[in-house]
Formats: C-alpha cells, sequence, structure tokens
C-alpha cells in the first residue's frame, strides 16, 4: 500500500487540478481519484404486525452489512490500459484491499464494477465501485440439539403407541371374564408404578394419574384410545419428576436421579407376567393377545420416557453418564424387540430412533465430564482433609468438595471417612 500511497502523490503533484479537486483512492493497488463516496449501514429489521393492534413490534436481526458505492475516474493518456487492468482486479473472486478516499484501507469485495468510456474525453474513463466490507467464513459448526432430540422422539414414541393399541381393537367383543382379567393386568402396572416411584422415594408423585390408570372402568377398557391414553399419562408423569425440560410443568420439585431409577425399576420387569397354560378358545386366545400387547405396550413407553429421564439428569462424572447410556440402550433395544415380534412397524421405528437420539445426547454430554477414581485410604480421616490432599485448600469450594465426597460414598460422618474399602472420587 506505501507503494499506492506513492504514486498517488506522484500523480497529484503532476494533475494539480486532480490533486485539489479529487480524492485518491485505490483497489488492488491500482490508482484512480474519486468524486464522490455513498456508505450504506444500517440494523436488520423485521417488522411485526399483529391484528387489532395499531403498533407494531420491531425485531433486529443484528447489524447489516457495510457497503460502499465509490465514483471516480481513470485518468492518463493509457487509460485503456488502466481501464483492463482496472476490470481484471475488480473481477477478482478473492477479498481485495481498498483504499477508500475518506475512510482508509479495508477489506472488501467488488459486488459491481462500471467503467465508462467517452470519446469526449478521450484521457478519461469514468468508474464506479460498488462494495461490501469482505467478512470471515465461520468454521464449521457440527452440532445438534441432542436433548430436544430425545424429548422429540420420546413424544413420537407415546403417540405411536396409542395409535398402533387403536389400530389392533384388542378388546372388541371380549367375554366378561376376560375383561376382569385385563382389567387386574392394567391394575398390576399400576401397582408397579406406585412400588417403583414408593422405592425411589417419589411415593405420591404421579398418584393422580396412576389413580386413573387402575381405576378405568369396563367401557374404557373396551375403548380404542383409554387404555394407551392412561398409560402414556402416567409414564409421562414419572419421567416428567425429572424436571428440567423433561418436565411437563415448571416450579416443581425436581428428583431426576429417582425419576430415572423409577423408571429402571420399571423397565426391568415383567409389568404383564405371560400366560402360563395355552389359550384354547378364542375368548382366551383374545386376553392373551391383549395381556401381551399391554405388557410390550407398557415396556415401550417406559423405556422411552427413562430415556426422557436419562436426558434430564445432570450427571456428575463420564462414568455414571455412560453407564446410564448403556442402560437406557439396553432398555430401548429390549423393548424393541418386543414390539417386531408384533409387528409394530412404527413403534419399532420410534425406539430405534430415540435409541439412537438418546445415546448420542449422553456421549457427547460426557465428554467434558470428570471420570471416577477409586481411592485407598491408609486410615479413617475426614472428607474436608481428602478434598484438601485432592484438590487443594480453595476455601471457596473446599466444604462444598467435601461434602460431595461424603454423598457419594455414603459416609455415615464427614469427620470420619472409613478405610475399609476404597472411596470413589472425581478426577
Amino acid at each position: 500500500m506505501s507503494e499506492a500511497l506513492t504514486s498517488i502523490a506522484g500523480l497529484s503533484a503532476s494533475l494539480p487540478w486532480v490533486g485539489a479537486n479529487l480524492r485518491p483512492a485505490a483497489l488492488r493497488g491500482l490508482l484512480f481519484y474519486a468524486r464522490r463516496s455513498e456508505e450504506t449501514s444500517i440494523r436488520r429489521w423485521v417488522t411485526h404486525e399483529f391484528p387489532g393492534r395499531d403498533e407494531p413490534w420491531h425485531e433486529d436481526l443484528g447489524a447489516k452489512t457495510r457497503s460502499f458505492s465509490v465514483d471516480g475516474i481513470l485518468i492518463g493518456p493509457d487509460v485503456v490500459l488502466q481501464a483492463r487492468a482496472f476490470r481484471r482486479a475488480a473481477a477478482d473472486p478473492a477479498p481485495a484491499t481498498f483504499l477508500h478516499p475518506w475512510l482508509g484501507a479495508m477489506q472488501v469485495v467488488v459486488l459491481d464494477c462500471r467503467i465508462e468510456n467517452d470519446v469526449d474525453r478521450a484521457r478519461v474513463a469514468n468508474v464506479s465501485l460498488r462494495l461490501e466490507i469482505a467478512g470471515t467464513k465461520p468454521a464449521p459448526v457440527i452440532g445438534t440439539d441432542g436433548l430436544g432430540s430425545v424429548l422429540a422422539e420420546a413424544d413420537r414414541l407415546l403417540t405411536a403407541g396409542q395409535a398402533v393399541w387403536a389400530q389392533y381393537r384388542y378388546m372388541r367383543a371380549m367375554a366378561d371374564f376376560a375383561i376382569a382379567n385385563f382389567k387386574a393386568s392394567v391394575e398390576g402396572i399400576a401397582g408397579a408404578i406406585e412400588g417403583a416411584l414408593a422405592n425411589t422415594g417419589l411415593g405420591g408423585s404421579a398418584a393422580g394419574s396412576v389413580a386413573a390408570l387402575a381405576s378405568l372402568n369396563d367401557a374404557a377398557l373396551v375403548s380404542d384410545t383409554a387404555v394407551p391414553a392412561a398409560l402414556a399419562t402416567a409414564a409421562r408423569d414419572v419421567s416428567a419428576q425429572a424436571g428440567g425440560r423433561a418436565a411437563l410443568t415448571r416450579g416443581a420439585d425436581a428428583a431426576p436421579v429417582p425419576a430415572f431409577e423409577a423408571l429402571g425399576a420399571l423397565t426391568a420387569q415383567e409389568l404383564v407376567p405371560a400366560a402360563t397354560s395355552p389359550a384354547t378358545t378364542p375368548a382366551h386366545q383374545q386376553l392373551v393377545a391383549a395381556n401381551e400387547a399391554l405388557g410390550v405396550l407398557a415396556a415401550a413407553m417406559f423405556a422411552g420416557e427413562f430415556a426422557r429421564a436419562a436426558a434430564a439428569v445432570p450427571w456428575a462424572s463420564r462414568d455414571e453418564a455412560m453407564a446410564a447410556r448403556d442402560r437406557v440402550s439396553d432398555a430401548l433395544a429390549a423393548a424393541a424387540d418386543a414390539v417386531a415380534a408384533l409387528g409394530w412397524d412404527d413403534v419399532w421405528q420410534r425406539l430405534v430412533a430415540l435409541r439412537a437420539a438418546s445415546a448420542a445426547d449422553l456421549a457427547e454430554r460426557a465428554a467434558p465430564l470428570p471420570r471416577i477414581r477409586r481411592l485407598e485410604l491408609p486410615g479413617v480421616m475426614s472428607s474436608t482433609f481428602i478434598a484438601y490432599q485432592l484438590d487443594g485448600d480453595s476455601l471457596s469450594d473446599l466444604f462444598g468438595r467435601a461434602a460431595a465426597l461424603s454423598a457419594r460414598n455414603r459416609v455415615r460422618h464427614p469427620g470420619f471417612v472409613p478405610s475399609s474399602r476404597p472411596i470413589e472420587v472425581l478426577a
């Protein structure tokens, strides 16, 4: 750029009128004289207008790209050669260094270049440029909303499960004894939910939906929609206890790990016992098919909510997150095998998609987490001393780390951590 400035200074000295009335400029070091420059720089706005409201709302989308229009002249006995060189410089696809006549040097891209020759002005060519400030190419970002994918697939699974039940109409024209037996199976699932919640300290947290499932009357049991809808609501209420984006409503006390463990327990048990004797009559065959379908549907829904709860747990270590990933993956795989045996293609597809989304989400969240290390103590010592030895004496978090260590290892008294077995610490 120093050579360009030297050439401009020399040309100004040789053409006093030009130097006094025009401003020097250069594109890729090729000189010309500017007569006029106009800059456009403003923000991008979207105007939102609403029915029944007189005032609009303007949404700011960020700064608009700075653009310039510059008009000038090429002058000299070789103006035709200058124009050819200028045209080639403007056509180069790479960002150009532009010496703006008023704003100084900048990196630009040339959007438009117009060169005008006139026989009445043989030594002069008019130049018009339209420029924009050159930006940098963004680095590729490969990222997805892993949690959002899990939640969306879990929702689709619940919908597919309800749809397939209505499609098969298991309960049409069922005999009274079969309805009573089927009702007992539904009540058994409700009891399993209550037991899982009670064992994890969440007893009564989904009492309304569980009671609604257990109290379905005969008319609801034989309908196409009541059983799967009540089952989906109960399962969803359990995962909602995990909080975060998995919650149905805000403001409730979240218990992510207990909700996760409750659903893990539900996926690990046989919710509807298999028939112990062969079905010899059409009514018995219908009952066996309905009970089998109910067990598979419940297993699929609970597996889906198991994945939803896992996505809401703030895992403390990579080991815990990866162990959760494996548990959820196994539950979803088992449910997928069961629905495949019944020919429920849509439900199977949703289970497979949810399994992939859950595995990707948990693997991504596990990557930056610390690992669990097992430490053997030389003797009984306090959790504060252990935290000090491991991570230093930062008083801002020393006692918090000590409390977390005690909680992780279920120590009765934080001043006396036993040495009879290794303790777990985050490395």
